[in-house]
């Protein structure tokens, strides 16, 4: 998975450094915070990429490095999403687009919601149960069935039927 992610984001890098709208060379795609064009932006999504790019070597080289110097690297991997979203939205052309905002805050909510069903309780305290942990999965059907409406509930239906119909007529 993370193999298909690094050819889109070479796609994405190599479009960029390409696409005259900004000047951006390839040291300043790698080098974090080195560009003149939207240094900070630039930088978030040049340090993400970096880290990823750590987290695929060290992969390859797991044999050798040995398992806690590859688990310590990985640890990375949980950096390089927030810092590729907050590029994104600080940098990307179509940030106020309707379709953006919702590609985005859907993204976060799955995050939430995976790590809120994966996340262990405090210490002394019981294992959630499976309602519990069913609840940042409840969150992320809410979201997405509001978000096409703008309205909660949707008018004039029942939560469940409006998700029955969006997920009808998404085929």
């Amino acid at each position: 998975m993370s193999l298909l992610a690094l050819v889109f984001l070479a796609i994405h890098i190599i479009t960029s450094v390409l696409d005259a709208y900004a000047s951006i060379s390839l040291i300043d795609a790698v080098i974090p915070f080195h560009g003149s064009y939207r240094p900070l932006w630039l930088g978030l999504g040049a340090a993400a990429f970096d880290l990823l790019v750590a987290v695929i070597i060290t992969s390859l080289l797991r044999a050798r490095i040995g398992a806690g110097t590859w688990r310590a690297v990985h640890w990375l991997a949980y950096a390089c999403w927030p810092l590729a979203l907050v590029h994104g939205l600080g940098t990307g052309t179509d940030v106020a687009q309707a379709w953006m905002l919702a590609i985005d805050t859907i993204c976060v909510a799955v995050v939430i919601g995976a790590v809120g069903c994966v996340w262990p309780p405090p210490p002394g305290r019981p294992p959630r149960t499976r309602r519990r942990r069913g609840l940042p999965v409840a969150f992320v059907i809410g979201l997405a069935v509001w978000l096409p409406s703008g309205r909660w509930p949707p008018a004039g239906q029942s939560v469940r039927a409006r998700l029955r119909i969006s997920l009808h007529t998404e085929r």
